[in-house]
């Protein structure tokens, strides 16, 4: 392939990647019309402490302070209209300075109301983080949950993972995992990160969850090495999904490092296909099971030899 057609297979797939998130954007923004009028009760639920925690954690940016509100803006807004009143009030200026805590609220609703109008947020996570939260209970939409826990808020702790989250030189998958919970006890603050929790307290043979957040979300984490592994790894993750429905994959591929002859981390025993049978079945852990897998290369670290000897 000469590097015309493979610049023009690569913009191809960055139009086709570039339209894909445009319709999922729209899909989302058409989705959160429909609840503008939830989306507005709720906000008013919230505390400006409670607003700022919102941004940093699903947002991941907070609000300019020179943030300008044009209320004669002329942009297509999905707000509800406020309703009229039947006599004319004269017309006055708000002081921020002498009022910072109205300020700051409506800092932060202006801003969320603009991300939630670009489709960069999601209604069902502000529901989500307002019931995990207890800003409302469940009944405040009009439906009684069994369990606080959404697809949503699981695609959101992965995205972080597979977007921001970038691993260290590890020795094993328990310096990832442990890289891992670190990251999400970071940008995810106020979430309860456990690792190692038992799947069953009354088996003899325990098995354990490599992560678990909220005591809702569980992630497991794998360093593969065979195609037998990814394959016993399935019948895990349909145990696991019994207990913990809302249950993802972390898989760090070592294949560059293990396959090199060169390297001191070359292993005999490595499949050098392994990155086909990873693909092979994580789409097979989604479309089987409903799992999401998120996949990235990881680097290792030489052993400490000196503290080996002692």
């Amino acid at each position: 392939m000469g590097f015309k057609d493979w610049a023009l297979k690569k913009l191809e797939e960055r139009r086709e990647k570039n339209q894909l998130e445009q319709e999922e954007r729209e899909r989302i923004q058409e989705e959160n019309k429909k609840h503008r009028f939830e989306i507005q009760n709720l906000l008013d639920k919230f505390t400006i402490k409670q607003l700022r925690e919102f941004c940093t954690s699903y947002i991941g940016a907070l609000p300019d302070d020179e943030l300008e509100v044009d209320d004669d803006d002329e942009k297509e807004s999905i707000r509800p209209e406020p309703k009229k009143l039947g006599f004319r009030v004269p017309k006055r200026k708000l002081s921020w300075k002498k009022e910072p805590a109205t300020r700051g609220r409506r800092v932060y609703t202006e801003f969320i109301w603009k991300c939630i109008e670009e489709g960069d947020i999601r209604y069902q996570q502000l529901k989500d983080f307002a019931i995990n939260n207890r800003i409302v209970s469940p009944s405040f939409f009009g439906t009684e949950t069994k369990a606080i826990g959404s697809d949503s808020e699981l695609h959101t702790i992965l995205d972080a993972i597979e977007e921001d989250f970038d691993p260290e030189k590890i020795m094993d998958e328990k310096e990832l995992q442990g890289q891992i919970a670190v990251f999400l006890k970071t940008r995810f603050k106020g979430k309860e990160v456990e690792r190692e929790v038992p799947t069953d307290e009354g088996s003899k043979e325990r098995n354990f969850i490599d992560i678990v957040v909220d005591n809702v979300y569980a992630l497991e984490v794998k360093l593969p090495t065979t195609r037998t592994q990814l394959r016993n790894l399935k019948g895990q993750l349909e145990e696991y999904q019994e207990k913990y429905p809302f249950l993802g994959v972390v898989i760090g591929d070592k294949t560059k490092l293990a396959t090199d002859s060169d390297s001191e981390f070359y292993d005999s025993e490595f499949e050098e296909n392994l990155p086909v049978w990873i693909k092979e079945y994580t789409d097979k852990y989604k479309v089987d099971l409903g799992i999401r897998s998120v996949v990235f290369n990881i680097v290792k670290r030489r052993e400490n030899k000196n503290k080996k000897k002692k």
